[in-house]
């Protein structure tokens, strides 16, 4: 027995609390506590094995089924209560809170974070700190350092030395590992990959991308998705602001040949162009019929054509074709905001956007080779 329970009782989330004495001489952690010596608060002793050199510092809590044990360290006003377990060398420290079903133990250190969820767990040499949130099932383990306000969930594992930091967001079943630094507004999640490479800035990477490479640095916001598989940086090109819509533009390769990712969806590359050709064909049509018509102001509207169809907007976005003394124009109405050409205009800016994305596939072939 290396502690007992004091009449000092505070009551902590509806829990009655009993601060701990130690009652003989111990090494915990780099601390020597001595017998007499107040520590942190338990609910009852299942909270606080008798056995080991765990302990818990004197503003630090447990409570519910959690327990602390082995040589495990708590401290500053953490808590750990649920069903947590803390264990083998783990070190809890500042304001933390591990909850829930969540499991840290190995040499584990945890400073100033949460760690919440059904499965959650931190083990071996991992460094969580500064503000980082781990929930769901997501395991990390290995040298991973999490730091940041960084946010971890879902079933993701994170491993070897990777590091995610500055607001980074990592979920679903994402695996980083290897020397992969993941940093600032990131957001990966489904079943990517990342090892070695450096994702940052406000790339997003999902589906089943595979990023795999030290010599590979992704950044701005490049959007990966789908089955992309980038081992080097002639594996993909981004274009920031593309086309009459102005939104970003990423092509990248995969095992079966180069996507287009725009306004939100990934696209087979060839594919895609030959139907640009055809989205023109459709527009040029409904010109022609129009210069044809002795009526003026708005002639006709059409829902989902074009464009629209290929980049397989909702149904709520509408094309009007208008006819003036001076020209013919085309106005789209989406939900978020209107957009409005005169239509030789349209039609030439569209032809040059898809020998723009021809020749950007070229180039991306070519350094392929």
């Amino acid at each position: 027995m290396k502690y007992r329970l004091t009449e000092n009782v505070i009551e902590y989330e509806g829990k009655r609390l009993f601060q701990i004495q130690a009652v003989k001489n111990f090494q915990a952690d780099q601390w020597y506590i001595q017998a007499g010596e107040l520590g942190g608060y338990v609910e009852s002793e299942r909270n606080l094995s008798q056995q080991g050199s765990c302990w818990l510092m004197k503003r630090s809590k447990v409570m519910d089924n959690a327990s602390v044990s082995g040589n495990a360290y708590v401290s500053g006003s953490s808590v750990i209560s649920g069903n947590a377990q803390v264990f083998d060398n783990a070190k809890i420290v500042g304001s933390s809170k591990v909850t829930d079903n969540a499991k840290v133990y190995g040499s584990a250190f945890i400073m100033n974070c949460e760690i919440v969820g059904d499965d959650a767990q931190v083990f071996e040499f991992a460094v969580i700190a500064k503000a980082v949130s781990v929930v769901g099932s997501a395991k990390i383990y290995g040298n991973a350092e999490i730091d940041s306000f960084a946010k971890v969930g879902g079933e993701c594992e994170i491993f070897d030395h990777a590091l995610i930091k500055n607001q980074a967001n990592v979920s679903g079943k994402a695996r980083i590992f290897g020397k992969a630094i993941i940093q600032d507004d990131v957001h990966i999640w489904d079943n990517a990959v990342i090892c070695d490479a450096t994702i940052r800035e406000k790339a997003k990477i999902s589906g089943n991308a595979r990023v795999i490479g030290n010599v590979i640095d992704i950044c701005g916001s490049v959007a990966l998705s789908d089955d992309a598989f980038i081992q080097s940086q002639s594996d993909f090109i981004y274009i920031e602001k593309f086309g009459l819509f102005e939104t970003g533009l990423t092509i990248f390769n995969t095992e079966n040949g180069f996507k287009f990712r725009y306004a939100g969806k990934a696209f087979n590359a060839e594919q895609f162009i030959v139907s640009s050709h055809k989205a023109i064909e459709e527009y040029q049509f409904f010109i022609d019929v129009i210069k044809q018509s002795k009526q003026k102001e708005k002639i006709m509207s059409v829902t989902n054509i074009g464009m629209h169809t290929l980049l397989q907007y909702p149904k709520s976005c509408v094309t009007h074709f208008y006819k003036t003394d001076q020209n013919i124009e085309i106005k789209f109405e989406l939900k978020s905001h209107k957009m409005e050409y005169e239509a030789e205009y349209f039609i030439n800016e569209m032809k040059l956007n898809i020998e723009t994305l021809e020749n950007l596939l070229s180039l991306i072939k070519n350094r392929k080779m």
